[in-house]
């Protein structure tokens, strides 16, 4: 069964003589509706969570929306559970696999230790901890320094006990922000380095 559509205007109607129709499939204007549903689900589920928009960019999202397609009707939602724990640690484990060959590098070739602050929509301090090499650069961990951000010694303890988790010997260059606390961990840096 066929829908018929008007689509023509009035010059051209008066070109062609009469009118022009388009022939829409009814299965065609059903899943438009139904898709507008669906589409309408999953902005509400980005609004009510607070998630970026900008996150509908994402590969993993269109790979996301084409798996649960292929499943079809029936696919029970992830539970608390499964995202915390056993999906979490499949992720973590997917991840160092893609970072063994920066690691390699970094025995075979050293690499620079790179950190900086920066300040959160809630005003936390955060410390970020990255280590370059002729990979790239790959982001290791943050750390929310609020309540010591200011203190030049604990900046210097978090990157000492950081190049120590890389490895000294692989270590061949601390780079870091450039405000007074970290200016007063490099000094300190510095002055422990003399006394060798």
């Amino acid at each position: 069964m066929n829908l018929y559509m008007f689509r023509g205007s009035q010059k051209q109607q008066g070109q062609a003589g009469g009118a022009k129709f388009r022939q829409t499939n009814i299965s065609d204007a059903c899943d438009k509706e139904i898709r507008g549903r669906t589409i309408q689900h999953i902005a509400h589920f980005f609004y009510q969570a607070g998630l970026p928009l900008s996150t509908t960019r994402l590969d993993s999202f269109k790979e996301m929306i084409e798996a649960i397609g292929r499943y079809g009707a029936g696919l029970k939602p992830l539970s608390y559970y499964e995202m915390q724990v056993p999906l979490l640690q499949k992720e973590l484990n997917y991840t160092n696999d893609l970072l063994k060959g920066h690691k390699e590098s970094w025995a075979t070739h050293g690499c620079s230790i790179m950190s900086n602050a920066w300040t959160d929509r809630r005003r936390r301090s955060i410390i970020n901890f990255m280590v370059n090499c002729s990979l790239g650069t790959m982001f290791v961990k943050s750390i929310d320094a609020s309540s010591f951000v200011k203190s030049g010694d604990k900046i210097y303890d978090l990157l000492d006990k950081f190049v120590e988790e890389i490895r000294e010997q692989n270590v061949v260059q601390v780079i870091i922000d450039n405000g007074s606390n970290y200016v007063l961990a490099g000094n300190i840096h510095l002055l422990n380095f003399l006394k060798f």
